[in-house]
């Protein structure tokens, strides 16, 4: 699954786990869909924009284009960015096996953008940066496509 994957690869790599806050239990403060109240920052908010299956004649084929959006969170504009920048080169171009297995085939940056403020609490703003990056995969490890093309048949007879 690309989302275990990416968790597992942000979580590894020490240029982003350097740049955020630490959670409680030490871990970075990395999240899916929300992150919880009394978060500290910076901190990295994940969440699927959009999916989409490739099909063949034959059905579906395992190859899934999926866009994940990075919210970089930070107590100043700076930080935000700082996060949002590492998080882009780690992944803008991205080929290879992602920590649980995934098979990532190529990545590109869809959209990169500041977003406006919002209240940190009554006295403080938040800051958030936005990146979305669209993940060529396979669901499994095995490429499913044949590597010999198959001829067609019409009639029972070949072409």
């Amino acid at each position: 699954m690309i989302e275990k994957g990416l968790t597992q690869l942000l979580n590894q790599t020490s240029s982003v786990t350097d740049l955020l806050a630490k959670q409680p239990d030490n871990t970075p403060c990395i999240f899916w869909d929300y992150q919880t109240k009394g978060t500290k920052f910076p901190s990295v908010v994940m969440q699927v924009a959009q999916t989409t299956d490739v099909y063949s004649s034959k059905g579906a084929n395992n190859l899934r284009f999926k866009r994940v959006q990075f919210d970089s969170y930070g107590e100043s504009a700076f930080d935000a960015i700082g996060v949002s920048d590492t998080l882009r080169n780690l992944l803008k171009s991205f080929r290879g096996s992602l920590p649980d297995g995934t098979q990532v085939t190529g990545s590109m940056v869809q959209r990169d953008q500041s977003m406006p403020v919002e209240m940190g609490s009554k006295t403080s703003v938040l800051y958030r940066r936005l990146i979305e990056i669209e993940f060529q995969y396979y669901e499994t490890a095995v490429n499913p496509f044949v590597t010999e093309l198959e001829e067609p048949v019409i009639d029972g007879g070949a072409i």
